[in-house]
């Protein structure tokens, strides 16, 4: 993972949560084992292996490029997007249809 070279000097043996701190309050993100295993699963972290795994097609359509750009046109490329990569990583064989300019 990019930019992580440092987790691995961390220590296991501290159970404190690592936070972030802000003006809106205290969030805990995760322990630092639950750091280790992100780095040592790298790319494999959060894959999972279905039980029945289905054959899934995720259709979904570009943003209007003749037309300003804003959230209302952008958000169907990378919610389709996201929602492929999640189906995938949950171990199904999933394809993308992506419509350009539809």
């Amino acid at each position: 993972m990019t930019g992580c070279a440092a987790i691995g000097s961390i220590s296991d043996q501290d159970p404190q949560p690592l936070l972030i701190r802000s003006r809106h309050g205290t969030y805990a993100i995760c322990t630092v084992g639950k750091i280790n295993n992100i780095t040592e699963e790298g790319a494999q972290y959060g894959r999972t292996v279905a039980e029945k795994p289905e054959k899934v097609m995720v259709e979904f359509v570009s943003a209007n490029p003749t037309g300003p750009m804003h959230m209302g046109n952008a958000r169907g490329g990378v919610l389709g997007d996201c929602l492929a990569e999640v189906l995938h990583r949950a171990g199904n064989e999933v394809t993308r249809e992506f419509y350009v300019n539809d």
